[in-house]
């Protein structure tokens, strides 16, 4: 039976306040749990570099591209439910979708990153309407060869976000299908797809903790608060939640898609997810990094909305060093981060206040996951 030496687990209290008191982000949530028991959950330092608000357990944090992760649960449980197939066209559901060159896209490869699309929102799409932004990417070409990785941060599943609403039977919004078929299920009571009235005073913003000089600049940042805090609904990287809620969503996964009675997939369907569908393929995003500090290639590991660790341990990947090679999750951009390793049944979440640049941010998750492994005995 796996258990957690409590002694060793505490470090990673000890990193993270060191890291706050540097200044290289403002504060954190954090929680680790081995099977069912919970063996760490704390809160450091504060929502912004102000410093007059703490985190908390009440704290609800921007989850960036984690939000992947549980668009791609609901897409997958709709495929359980028989409304559509991860081997169907989009341009079967959204036929705009297929124009130049499109036409054989399908789900599982907008899931996985190898639809060949690449970032097709159009400037300034956060104050655009969906319709608006979903044109723009129908219109677009593909930037890649099909069937191989290219991160699309936000195009691809915006238009999984559309599928979505276009099969609901019950005619809802993307967010409204996600929050009483998901969210609701899995007692996740602090989390949205867009910032509601009831959660934007417990929401942490986005704010920049240092120096930026990688993928993402200052006015980026900027206009996504923006955006974030006027009830921007995107797919791929709007949502809120609280570490207590992400941690039951990876429970769910960990219990092969259960939770407390209620089912949101089966056994198959974690499994198939939390594979990797990319073969050898790079993570050609990161190709910054590489130029910034040096970083050695890095694989891309990706299943049906996760990123799993692989095979090859040395590279610079959330889940940590001493992760099995099953250990599957997300990070999102500069501030998030949670896995599950299916081999010790550890999940770790960790949710940040401070934008970190995304070299720096890979870092410290491999640091942080490496404290948690160590603590297994």
């Amino acid at each position: 039976m796996t258990r957690i030496n409590a002694d060793r687990l505490s470090q990673l209290s000890s990193v993270i306040e060191r890291d706050i008191q540097s200044g290289k982000y403002f504060g954190a949530s954090a929680i680790v749990s081995c099977g069912n028991r919970i063996e760490f959950s704390e809160s450091f330092g504060y929502v912004d570099k102000i410093q007059t608000k703490p985190i908390s357990t009440e704290t609800v944090f921007p989850l960036m591209s984690v939000s992947k992760s549980l668009t791609a649960v609901l897409v997958l449980s709709m495929v359980e439910r028989g409304d559509i197939q991860l081997t169907t066209r989009v341009s079967e559901i959204v036929p705009e979708f297929g124009a130049n060159g499109k036409l054989a896209v399908t789900v599982a490869q907008l899931l996985s990153h190898t639809s060949g699309l690449g970032d097709e929102t159009p400037p300034g799409h956060d104050s655009v309407d969906p319709q608006s932004v979903l044109a723009h990417i129908c219109n677009a070409p593909l930037r890649s060869p099909l069937g191989h990785f290219a991160y699309s941060g936000e195009a691809g599943y915006f238009v999984l976000g559309e599928i979505v609403r276009k099969l609901d039977a019950k005619h809802r919004s993307f967010e409204n299908t996600c929050q009483e078929d998901l969210f609701e299920p899995l007692g996740m009571d602090s989390t949205a797809f867009s910032t509601t009235t009831a959660l934007q005073p417990r929401r942490v913003p986005i704010s920049i903790a240092g120096d930026l000089n990688g993928f993402f600049t200052a006015s980026q940042l900027l206009s996504l608060e923006e955006a974030l805090s006027s009830g921007l609904v995107e797919p791929g990287g709007s949502c809120i939640s609280s570490t207590q809620d992400l941690h039951r969503f990876a429970q769910m996964l960990l219990q092969r898609g259960e939770l407390d009675g209620t089912r949101i997939l089966s056994p198959a369907m974690v499994k198939l997810a939390t594979q990797i569908h990319t073969g050898s393929d790079q993570f050609g995003v990161f190709q910054f990094g590489r130029q910034i500090v040096g970083a050695p290639e890095l694989r891309a590991n990706y299943g049906l909305g996760f990123q799993m660790r692989g095979p090859i341990p040395f590279q610079a990947v959330p889940h940590g060093t001493l992760a099995s090679p099953s250990t599957f999750g997300h990070r999102g951009a500069g501030l998030t981060c949670f896995w599950v390793d299916p081999a010790t049944e550890v999940i770790f979440v960790c949710l940040t206040s401070g934008f970190l640049e995304e070299t720096e941010s890979a870092a410290r998750w491999q640091q942080l996951s490496d404290i948690v492994h160590s603590a297994i005995s």
